[in-house]
């Protein structure tokens, strides 16, 4: 019995081991319906791959938002020095540009009077037409005169400009690029044009009709040298100089700008009128503006230098201000090349200079001071130091109504409350945005209004982690209605942002449905808006609310949505906007594919990748990994594993270099698909 229970039970054994290694000749072969389960699968994992990135990009619109609580304690330091610099160049190109096609359009206008003119006026000079042909010699010889007595002024103005130049000595600097735009900014430094025109007129009668030639020696931007001596007071004579060496530099480049600064400095040396006194120290300053685009920074700061140590004792107001503004840019200059401390005592030095003065335009550049030397200290010793920086300018302004100087204060009030937020509880951050309200509830300045706008969007923000998502609302409410007319740029990008985060807000507390009418409240107010930022706002509720659409009325609806935001905005030129119109592109061939299959699911990510092509968003190019590689999945469905293959080599070798995580991510799964295809063949094929 017990040798026959071994028996079997070794009988047993070598039988189960020969069916596990293949040896059982008579075993069933495997069912066919499990190839088929694995492909299905395939698929599932596929779909849901798909779906985990549907479900993380719907949650990118609250991360965004729990993103922009962190903005009031990371926009600080070189940011907002550079963004007040950036105001400062756009507001001078626009000066320019209203200058130049202000000057063109009256030229226009000038010319079409006098065709309109000599149209009208025709019959009365067809009738002194003989007089004119008795008259034209002895006209032509008086142009001849002119002309010479004219090469000779002008001889003499070239003579000056020499004399001049030679004797200027040449140790200055030039002052900041960015502030060569302030010479727009001043009304009296727009160049006015100053000619000296001879013409001469011949009449001829053709066909019973008058012809009128006109030709015309235009000598640019000159004044006589005797108009300077004897015809203007000295002001005025400056104030033509400094517009020569302005239109010198426009059509002759900076070297001759620079020579037309020396001439003005050089004759009104000694002179000690205000208002020439002005005309030179903006003459050196601008000068040391050229300069120093020529030869760099440390002969800028020798310029600025050489301007201070002149008006050093000087009283007169239109001088304070220049003195004020090479000295504030000087520190700039110094922090650039120098440690931080250089530069704050820069800062320190343009406050001491003009602390007790009272003027407007002094007292701008020395709020501009005290808020960079708090920035500066705080990056150095800490946000406690920061803070006392601010306070320290909030205490000498506080009473001010200078709008040049109030853009500063709340400046300052509002990034002292974002650093009391890093050292203190949100119930203090609150506090300090409520103050910044109060204080400028009246105010209409737009720099003002921007700072306000600022502060009751992260006081919202404060308020929904304290209180909950219907404070929140409330917050928002309440920043919608207070700028509800507001058409400032600056404004109007806080409002769509606390438009579409309310919709965002309310969908959640209550339902999808009140969420996507928050969202068409913002697309409805914001639909014809040229500001960037306020479109790519307008792009992120369409997206949003084509999401929600889906979640409510399903995929067909979804895709509608889509299709809306893809029509409307797929030719923005805009970064930011383009960003939605291609993850609606995305999400469009996602829910195509469910729909109508993987033929529709193919053509919707060729689209989404013909677009990218063509408009190149190198910040976009997750999404057009994440394309190549879903699409070659549908291929593989439709036309079998060597096109899939290929379609994987294409997203692998478009992205062989790139090493973004997110870009690898799929990289490496088109890798890994890829070895697991050919695997798959050569166990076939064996």
């Amino acid at each position: 019995m017990r040798r026959f229970f071994c028996f079997t039970l070794f009988f047993v054994l070598v039988t189960f081991t020969s069916s596990f290694l293949g040896f059982d000749s008579v075993a069933a072969p495997a069912p066919q319906v499990s190839k088929v389960d694995l492909e299905k699968l395939r698929d599932n994992l596929l779909n849901l791959e798909k779906d985990i990135a549907i479900i993380s990009i719907k949650a990118e619109a609250q991360s965004n938002r729990i993103t922009d609580l962190g903005l009031s304690a990371t926009h600080q330091g070189n940011l907002i020095s550079w963004t007040g610099v950036a105001i400062s160049l756009i507001v001078a190109a626009a000066g320019l540009i209203t200058f130049f096609s202000a000057k063109a359009r009256a030229k226009e206008e000038a010319r079409e009077a006098s065709h309109i003119w000599f149209k009208d006026n025709s019959a009365e000079l067809n009738r002194q037409i003989q007089d004119l042909q008795r008259k034209v010699n002895s006209i032509v010889e008086s142009i001849d005169v002119d002309h010479a007595q004219f090469k000779n002024k002008l001889a003499a103005v070239s003579a000056e400009f020499d004399l001049a130049k030679k004797g200027f000595p040449n140790n200055s600097q030039q002052g900041a690029s960015r502030d060569d735009s302030f010479l727009s900014m001043e009304n009296e430094a727009s160049p006015q044009e100053s000619s000296l025109s001879i013409s001469a007129h011949q009449v001829t009668l053709d066909s019973g009709s008058l012809s009128v030639t006109q030709q015309v020696i235009d000598v640019e931007k000159i004044l006589c040298v005797e108009d300077y001596n004897v015809a203007a007071a000295p002001s005025q004579s400056a104030r033509t100089l400094f517009q020569m060496a302005v239109e010198m530099g426009r059509l002759h480049g900076p070297e001759q700008k620079i020579s037309g600064y020396d001439a003005l400095i050089q004759r009104f040396e000694k002179d000690t009128t205000p208002e020439v006194q002005e005309w030179v120290a903006r003459a050196i300053y601008f000068r040391e503006t050229e300069i120093g685009k020529l030869h760099g920074p440390e002969r800028k700061i020798a310029g600025y230098d050489a301007l201070i140590q002149r008006f050093e004792e000087n009283t007169n107001l239109a001088v304070r201000k220049w003195m004020a503004r090479a000295m504030y840019f000087k520190a700039v200059e110094i922090g650039k090349s120098h440690d931080p401390a250089q530069e704050i005592a820069g800062y320190d030095a343009v406050i001491q200079r003009f602390k007790a003065d009272t003027t407007p335009e002094v007292r701008e550049w020395v709020a501009q001071a005290m808020y960079f030397r708090a920035v500066k200290i705080g990056n150095v010793q800490g946000p406690e130091r920061k803070v006392a920086g601010y306070d320290a300018l909030i205490q000498r302004f506080k009473e001010d109504t200078t709008p040049a100087v109030l853009k500063w204060l709340a400046r300052a009030m509002y990034f002292r409350t974002a650093e009391m937020g890093k050292l203190h509880d949100p119930a203090q951050v609150i506090a300090g945005y409520d103050t910044l309200i109060q204080r400028f509830e009246e105010d209409t300045t737009p720099e003002v209004q921007e700072w306000v706008a600022r502060a009751m969007y992260f006081r919202t923000l404060e308020i929904g982690k304290l209180h909950g998502p219907e404070q929140e609302i409330a917050g928002y409410d309440a920043l919608i209605q207070r700028f509800a007319d507001e058409t400032d740029p600056a404004v109007r990008k806080w409002i769509a942002r606390a438009m579409f985060f309310r919709a965002v807000e309310i969908g959640k507390l209550h339902d999808p449905a009140q969420g996507i009418a928050g969202y068409d409240a913002l697309i409805q107010r914001f639909e014809e808006d040229i500001l960037p930022e306020v479109r790519a706002w307008v792009a992120r509720a369409m997206y949003i609310r084509a999401l929600d659409t889906g979640v409510i009325n399903g995929p067909e609806k979804e895709i509608a949505g889509y299709d809306v935001l893809i029509r409307r905005s797929a030719n923005d030129t805009a970064t930011e906007v383009r960003e939605w119109v291609i993850r609606a592109m995305y999400f469009r061939a996602v829910e195509i594919g469910k729909l109508q299959g993987p033929e529709q699911e193919i053509a919707g990510y060729d689209a989404l990748i013909q677009y990218f092509e063509k408009n190149a968003i190198p910040e976009m190019q997750e999404w057009m990994a994440r394309s190549m590689y879903f699409r070659a999945a549908e291929i593989g469905k439709l036309h079998g594993p060597e096109q899939e293959i290929a379609s994987y080599d294409a997203l692998i070798q478009r992205f062989a270099d790139d090493t973004t995580p997110e870009i690898l991510e799929y990289v490496t799964r088109a890798e890994t698909r890829k070895v697991s295809l050919l695997q798959r063949n050569e166990s076939s094929t064996a």
